[in-house]
């Protein structure tokens, strides 16, 4: 008798979770994002946004000429894909250096002092995480 209670319990639940309804998947669910795979020499440092959403915000920055970032924090997890060029990431107070080349893909935490250098010309996709209220 229990078998049957419980093969019941689950046929109905089964049932029901199949009957549920799909969410409509609209233009606001997704975004397709367009990124230049090649070094823009227009200045020394170019700042394109991709994308700026709740959630995260996406960003293409292209350093020419050796230029960098300079030393900075941010308050949300990143990540860093280069697209073009060669460079180098920089964590803490030079504590390591990461380069940067087409392909390379780094995630940092949030707090961890950073530099971006241009060696000489690099164009890398930030990714940056922002936490409930849209912030970094």
């Amino acid at each position: 008798m229990i078998k049957q209670i419980m093969l019941a319990v689950i046929i109905l639940t089964v049932s029901a979770a199949s009957q549920t309804t799909k969410p409509v998947i609209t233009e606001k669910d997704y975004a397709v994002i367009n990124y230049s795979n090649q070094l823009n020499i227009d200045g020394d440092i170019k700042k394109d946004v991709l994308f700026n959403g709740s959630q995260r915000k996406i960003t293409q920055l292209t350093l020419n000429n050796g230029k960098s970032l300079g030393s900075h924090t941010v308050s949300m997890p990143f990540l860093v894909y280069c697209v073009a060029g060669e460079g180098e990431l920089v964590l803490g107070e030079n504590d390591k250096t990461v380069e940067l080349k087409p392909g390379s893909m780094v995630t940092v935490e949030a707090n961890i002092p950073h530099d971006v250098i241009g060696k000489p010309s690099l164009s890398i996709v930030v990714i940056r995480f922002l936490n409930d209220r849209g912030m970094d």
